[in-house]
């Protein structure tokens, strides 16, 4: 005997992890400057005049000058917007000064310029600092440059600056690049264009900067940057396990927040797959940072067609055997039986 089900459909399960941040910024004191791109922003003409300072120290970021103004772009990292600065004279200036105390800062954005030449997101207003793509790798400049790894014009980062008066660090994507003894200060914060060095500036999009105005430890660090990257680039997340209602086959997706996957079983490397079988079904996905991330999930297709109830493995002759699929509710699907 046989059975053919009659109604097939594709279903499309897509699913986005929550943005359930365990800690932010605000949790560390000694916060004196957090410019977001998703709030506070004052746009004019399509322009950002004042990016507002949301760590309540009112270091706010302004440029009153029209021609040189970033322009703001919407959702141009996992839903966020940023700042965008042309490499000729967009800058906006803070009220933040880090003259002679322990300091951290913090900046997410993107590069988009891979000639190696002078390149700052963040600088000094009266001092010759800086941190940014300069001659073609992520450095910093405090009385002398810091190694950093090289730049990459396409993708995001985020810079950490560590400084304390006798050492600065420079930390990209979490890990440590470089350090400099006796290092220099960058007095009043600025970004782009707008500082000491006017002719430098940054050829991309800033999204977050975040800046204490006291020494920060690894742990303290680790959470300001796992809230850049979780905000940014949260892992994959295929959702919950799924029972499927029908026979069509379901298609898995890894969203396209990530630049590599990898599925298995299979080996397939592209965001989505189809499966038309009960199992587990994992994928290895590489964010926008480099850093991977692995989720799995259960697919099962209904019905038990064993033909015979129980173990019984013997048929009588005239005796009745019933077969039953298993489908519930039996009421939504069809059926058509054939003696053979």
């Amino acid at each position: 005997m046989s059975w053919v089900h009659r109604v097939c459909c594709i279903l499309l399960f897509s699913f986005f992890i929550s943005e359930a941040f365990t800690q932010n910024p605000s949790d560390i004191s000694g916060l004196r400057l957090w410019l977001r791109g998703d709030t506070g922003l004052t746009i004019l003409g399509g322009k950002i005049q004042t990016w507002e300072d949301r760590s309540g120290s009112v270091n706010n970021a302004v440029q009153n000058t029209l021609g040189l103004r970033p322009t703001y772009v919407p959702s141009i990292l996992n839903g966020y917007g940023g700042a965008q600065f042309d490499n000729l004279d967009d800058g906006m200036s803070t009220t933040l000064s880090l003259s002679t105390d322990s300091f951290a800062i913090f900046v997410l954005y993107r590069n988009s310029n891979s000639s190696a030449v002078g390149r700052r997101a963040v600088q000094g207003g009266t001092a010759n600092w800086l941190m940014g793509p300069h001659s073609g790798s992520y450095q910093m400049y405090a009385n002398g440059f810091v190694t950093g790894p090289a730049a990459n014009s396409s993708k995001f980062v985020y810079q950490t600056c560590v400084q304390v008066p006798s050492v600065v660090k420079n930390y990209v994507n979490g890990a440590l690049y470089g350090s400099l003894n006796t290092p220099s200060y960058p007095g009043l914060i600025d970004l782009g264009a707008s500082g000491l060095i006017a002719n430098e500036s940054l050829e991309g999009e800033i999204v977050e900067v975040i800046a204490y105005n006291t020494f920060l430890k690894d742990s303290l660090r680790m959470i300001v940057e796992q809230y850049l990257h979780q905000k940014y680039a949260p892992p994959v997340n295929l959702g919950p396990d799924i029972t499927a209602s029908n026979f069509c086959a379901v298609t898995l997706d890894a969203s396209d927040r990530f630049t590599n996957y990898i599925w298995s079983p299979g080996g397939a490397t592209t965001q989505t797959v189809s499966v038309n079988q009960s199992g587990t079904y994992s994928v290895t996905a590489t964010d926008v940072f480099g850093a991977t991330s692995t989720d799995a999930v259960n697919v099962t297709y209904p019905g038990n067609f064993t033909p015979f109830p129980g173990n019984a493995t013997t048929i009588c002759a005239g005796s009745p055997v019933t077969w039953s699929t298993n489908l519930s509710p039996a009421s939504s699907y069809t059926f058509a039986w054939s003696t053979g």
